[in-house]
């Protein structure tokens, strides 16, 4: 799938996005659901099944279990047992509401089915779009900072959206805002700048906000009680490790030489940002779904 980036410029910060290939197999890395795929793809429908469900219960990755149960509704579909089809349709779509089949990929008694259980369940009553904010366990300052938000939104609810943050030191918070959100799915990156450069590693509050083209607020997204610990890298030297105890900061070992390591690297100046990648090569940190609540 071909990439789209749009470029928005507001108080100094910007915000790309664009389509992503969320939805492909040929990246998945976990050695017991590609056996098990391969089980599907010769029929052998009770060894696919057995290791799709270990799968589930082991792993942590939002895409793998999305694709155990992609593959589990194909099966029961072609077992013709309708109730569990669409259970895993279901469980599907909690997690990619937008996900949509590759019909020339598939049998057409699985597509026509796919086809009518989707469309039923589209129109059926509530928001059907899911957001993810994503890197936020592993923060690092570069005269700025990156956040990260995933979009999956197929009947197109969300029209705008709105992050406002602040260091813990900050009394007034920032704005960015994303207007004519016109996509199913993509990956917004909002860049944080600040008015006063931290010197020590801090605390990120932020929320999200997400309206309808009526301007009608259709849900908020805070981390307000657990603030992002934010790092500052200083060249040539390690992170620091953030001490997340009640300990007053200017008492501790750590402050100091954090004031130690930030004044020998200010002379080489400047930081870097990093954003980390979770296992086998799907976004799994700090996820957050429509009712504010974290999963893994």
């Amino acid at each position: 799938m071909k990439y789209m980036f749009i470029v928005i410029f507001f108080m100094t910060s910007s915000i790309v996005f664009g389509n992503s290939a969320f939805f492909d197999d040929a990246n998945l890395k976990n050695k017991d659901l590609q056996k098990g795929i391969e089980f599907y793809q010769n029929l052998e429908f009770d060894k696919a099944i057995k290791l799709f469900n270990k799968v589930i219960k082991k792993t942590n990755n939002r895409m793998e279990k999305a694709t155990c149960f992609k593959y589990l509704a194909f099966t029961y579909t072609l077992k013709q047992d309708d109730d569990k089809s669409e259970f895993y349709y279901s469980k599907l779509f909690e997690i990619y509401p937008d996900f949509d089949l590759d019909y020339t990929t598939v049998t057409p008694k699985i597509s026509d089915y796919f086809k009518d259980y989707h469309n039923t369940w589209l129109r059926t009553p509530g928001i059907k779009s899911k957001v993810y904010l994503l890197n936020t366990k592993k923060i690092t300052y570069n005269a700025g900072i990156n956040l990260k938000v995933e979009w999956h939104d197929p009947n197109l609810d969300i029209s705008y959206a709105i992050l406002k943050y602040k260091q813990d030191s900050e009394k007034k918070y920032s704005q960015i805002e994303i207007k004519d959100v016109k996509a199913k799915n993509y990956i917004a990156s909002f860049n944080l700048s600040f008015l006063n450069d931290p010197t020590i590693d801090f605390k990120l509050n932020y929320y999200l906000e997400l309206y309808d083209i009526d301007g009608k607020l259709l849900y908020k997204i805070k981390n307000k009680k657990s603030p992002a610990t934010v790092k500052i890298n200083v060249p040539g030297g390690a992170l620091n490790d953030y001490d997340n105890s009640s300990k007053e900061w200017y008492k501790s070992t750590w402050f100091i030489t954090t004031v130690a390591i930030i004044a020998v690297g200010a002379i080489g100046g400047g930081a870097y940002f990093m954003l980390s990648d979770t296992k086998e090569g799907a976004p799994n940190e700090a996820q957050i779904n429509i009712n504010i609540t974290n999963s893994n």
